[in-house]
């Protein structure tokens, strides 16, 4: 299991039951839920070699996916988000900017990201 940090303590304090994310059209997690998915993520990061000092970056629309991964990126490491619409020059800078060393991505999208990734850095679906 993923050792506890300060996002995991903020959801933890939430009532387990009580929505903690709600998007339109979309369903609506609780607290506990959030945790659990954000925990699941996390451990799956950690799988991939991510850790504290790791910078990941990611590159989700809105929506509750980019919440969940954000949340999980920065219980195991430092999570920098980027912006899906991009474009490549722009991710290049971004991501040689911010160091990192991983790219998660949605299994179909973030083209542009892909193509920018340095060398040495992994792609993760």
């Amino acid at each position: 299991m993923v050792a506890r940090s300060n996002i995991a303590a903020v959801l933890d304090q939430g009532a387990r039951d009580h929505p903690a994310l709600v998007v339109p059209g979309r369903v609506s997690l609780s607290y506990s839920r959030l945790r659990e998915l954000a925990d699941e993520a996390a451990n799956a990061l950690a799988s991939q070699g991510i850790g504290r000092g790791e910078r990941v970056a990611l590159v989700f629309p809105n929506g509750p996916e980019a919440i969940v991964l954000f949340i999980a990126a920065s219980m195991v490491a430092t999570a920098c988000p980027l912006n899906p619409a991009y474009k490549e020059e722009e991710f290049r800078f971004y991501l040689e900017d911010v160091g990192a060393r991983f790219l998660v991505v949605p299994p179909s999208g973030g083209e542009a990201a892909r193509r920018a990734v340095p060398s040495g850095a992994i792609v993760i679906e």
